[in-house]
């Protein structure tokens, strides 16, 4: 989803509206990224198998797919996706804009200490990242759990940075001194986001797709 706003953003500016299929447990996250246009609809489809039955209801709407839902593969995404659609792989990130989003804010200002953000599991891998650090000097957000035991003076902070909804995470991950992050939903949000703030920028377990982007170096274990 991350990597198609910028083509969702681009239909946008010359349809009266756009319907983007998404799988359901992604519904909230992409709706929060679309909440600014409302010519963006956003519909649930629980399994990828639902998307022929929907489409065949949406006859008054241009079909446009890439990659696997076009038939063809994904071997160099993300600009494999926009060429399957005639589209300038630089619209991107030139259309790139996602809805404000206050409680990124909020959660930002509760952070009052310099901190690094580490991102350990996808669905299809997790890493220890924690480990790199020293846990008593320097605050770490993990974003799926609290790498600190209730008492810690770090613990309530990290603790108010987990398990929430994915934008919530962008003033943070702008601001941050260092990003460790898997490749995942989160990264692509990350790579998307000014991160000139940010010192160290690393990423494990990714696919050589994501390293040539040259926002990320690859990150060792």
């Amino acid at each position: 989803m991350y990597w198609m706003n910028g083509a969702v953003r681009f239909f946008s500016t010359i349809h009266d509206e756009v319907v983007v299929l998404c799988k359901t447990h992604n519904v909230k996250n992409t709706q929060t990224m679309y909440e600014d246009d409302s010519s963006i609809i956003v519909w649930p489809i629980p399994h990828d198998i639902d998307v022929y039955t929907i489409t065949s209801q949406l006859t008054e709407h241009v079909m446009i797919a890439c990659g696997l839902a076009a038939g063809v593969g994904a071997a160099h995404y993300p600009d494999s996706f926009y060429t399957d659609m005639n589209l300038d792989p630089k619209m991107r990130t030139i259309y790139f804009r996602h809805a404000h989003c206050h409680e990124a804010e909020i959660l930002k200002e509760s952070l009052t200490e310099p901190y690094v953000v580490i991102h350990e599991s996808k669905s299809s891998a997790s890493i220890d990242l924690a480990n790199k650090f020293d846990l008593d000097k320097q605050l770490v957000i993990n974003i799926c759990h609290n790498v600190y035991p209730m008492g810690h003076h770090y613990y309530d902070m990290a603790q108010r940075c987990v398990n929430r909804p994915l934008p919530c995470y962008i003033e943070i991950l702008q601001h941050a001194e260092e990003l460790h992050l898997i490749e995942s939903s989160l990264a692509c949000l990350a790579i998307h986001l000014d991160l000139s703030e940010v010192e160290v920028k690393k990423i494990y377990e990714a696919s050589s797709n994501f390293i040539n982007l040259n926002i990320f170096t690859e990150g060792k274990i």
